[in-house]
């Protein structure tokens, strides 16, 4: 860890901190996000050369492993095209049935408002009729009543 020091334009004095690794041969800065120093100094040559020596295995391997990608795409594409032609036509297929809906939206509006209206009225009806039966009856609808039944009756019959 070292504290540089920095002026400012107007004379006041700012402090910084930098950490990074020192190579123990030439006194050069590493990197201290890769974690290690690369001094790249004629003397000091040895952490380059560890550093490509890493590199050297992977980057054989680079040229097998492009090709085994490009073939393994080429030996895909078939599939990939025919999964996007299905999602295509799945699309389409959506939209159809959305347009669908969206025309017979209204005839079902209306038919829905058409049961609702249906069912009030059935409704009323029963309630009128629920009223009718249980309200308390008045004495000439007592007498009348059988009346108006056994007339019912005879003129089915004459």
């Amino acid at each position: 860890m070292r504290l540089n020091r920095l002026s400012h334009p107007r004379g006041q004095v700012h402090r910084a901190l930098f950490v990074a690794e020192i190579c123990v041969r030439c006194g050069n800065l590493g990197d201290p996000i890769l974690d290690t120093t690369l001094c790249i100094s004629p003397h000091c040559k040895r952490p380059v050369a560890k550093v490509q020596a890493d590199l050297h295995p992977v980057l054989a391997n680079a040229a097998p492993l492009t090709k085994d990608t490009q073939d393994s795409l080429d030996d895909l594409y078939p599939d990939i095209k025919a999964s996007t032609e299905s999602a295509t036509v799945a699309i389409t297929s959506a939209a159809h049935a959305s347009e669908a809906v969206r025309d017979a939206a209204p005839k079902v509006a209306e038919s829905v408002v058409s049961v609702a209206k249906s069912a009030a009225a059935v409704a009323a009806d029963v309630k009128r009729e629920a009223d009718s039966v249980i309200a308390p009856k008045p004495w000439h609808s007592k007498i009348l009543g059988p009346v108006y039944t056994v007339g019912k009756l005879v003129a089915t019959f004459w």
